[in-house]
C-alpha cells in the first residue's frame, strides 16, 4: 500500500509539473475548435495534462518523448496509450455533443 501511494504521489507530481499549452489546431473550423477547447477545459486536470503532453509532439519525435513521459508517470507505455485513448474517446463524444447543441441553437 505504501509503495502504491508513493507511485500515485509521483504521478500527481508529474501532472502538476506539466505546462498547459493551447492544443486546438488552427485549421479546425471555429465552432469545432471552440467545442474542443470547452471539452478540454472540462476535463479533470490530470487528464487534461496527460492528453496535451501525449499529443503535443509529432509522431516521429513523439515516440521517444512518450516513452519518457510514461517513465515519469511510473506506468508502462501500453497503460499510457490506453489512458490517452479513453480520454480521447471522451473528448470526441463531448465535441460531437457540443456540435449538435450548437446546431440546434
Amino acid at each position: 500500500m505504501f509503495l502504491e501511494s508513493l507511485r500515485v504521489r509521483k504521478r500527481e507530481e508529474a501532472f502538476q509539473s506539466m505546462p498547459k499549452p493551447s492544443v486546438a489546431p488552427a485549421d479546425e473550423p471555429d465552432q469545432r475548435r471552440e467545442c474542443l477547447e470547452r471539452c478540454l477545459r472540462d476535463l479533470p486536470a490530470p487528464d487534461y495534462r496527460l492528453i496535451v503532453e501525449y499529443y503535443q509532439q509529432d509522431k516521429r519525435t513523439g515516440i521517444a518523448l512518450r516513452r519518457d513521459f510514461a517513465a515519469r508517470l511510473g506506468i508502462p507505455m501500453n497503460a499510457l496509450r490506453i489512458r490517452t485513448h479513453r480520454i480521447r474517446v471522451q473528448l470526441e463524444r463531448c465535441v460531437e455533443q457540443c456540435m449538435q447543441e450548437s446546431e440546434t441553437n
